[in-house]
């Protein structure tokens, strides 16, 4: 049962226990990711398409940094803090274990994560990819993914069209 399935991620001293969304909560959360992550694809893709034999030339990546800092420029905090709280406390689907839990797995909440990563939200954005990575690695990077499907130009397009969409419906009824 893939639902039952945890994979462990260890950062720093603490191990987390990633369980994935159900299907159609994945979907719902997907809508938000997208309308975070289209803005930044947009600027990255095109470097990921320059990249030969899996080295990343560093003007490419200079020419990209201006990109992905304009794409941000678009985010809300707001947008962004909602998003991190599907993703890791909302669902349940986060677990932690270390000192703070007495060593004990418990669920992650608001607290333990402002205490774990106050001094360190690159750790929490580490942990945000990881639990993109177990929902939606066939999205991004399987076979019909948007990085490997060979037509990215397609894969964006319906990127934006399911960002979009969710962006203009405000207040869904499925929204916890």
């Amino acid at each position: 049962m893939k639902l039952q399935e945890v994979t462990e991620v260890s950062l720093g001293d603490y191990n987390f226990y990633l369980r994935p969304f159900p299907a159609f909560r994945a979907a719902n959360i997907f809508g938000d990711i997208a309308s975070l992550l289209v803005p930044v694809l947009g600027a990255v893709l095109p470097v990921m398409n320059s990249v030969q034999d899996g080295a990343i030339e560093e003007e490419d990546l200079q020419k990209a940094i201006p990109a992905i800092a304009t794409a941000f420029q678009g985010m809300s905090g707001d947008q962004v803090e909602k998003v991190l709280k599907k993703l890791l406390i909302d669902n349940q689907n986060v677990s932690i274990e270390g000192e703070i839990t007495e060593d004990k797995t418990r669920l992650l909440t608001m607290d333990y994560a402002n205490e774990v990563f106050a001094t360190d939200i690159w750790g929490m954005f580490r942990l945000v990819w990881e639990v993109i990575k177990l929902n939606y690695a066939g999205t991004f990077f399987g076979k019909n993914g948007v990085i490997q499907s060979g037509n990215l130009e397609e894969s964006m397009k319906m990127i934006r069209s399911a960002s979009g969409a969710r962006s203009t419906s405000k207040g869904s009824r499925n929204s916890k």
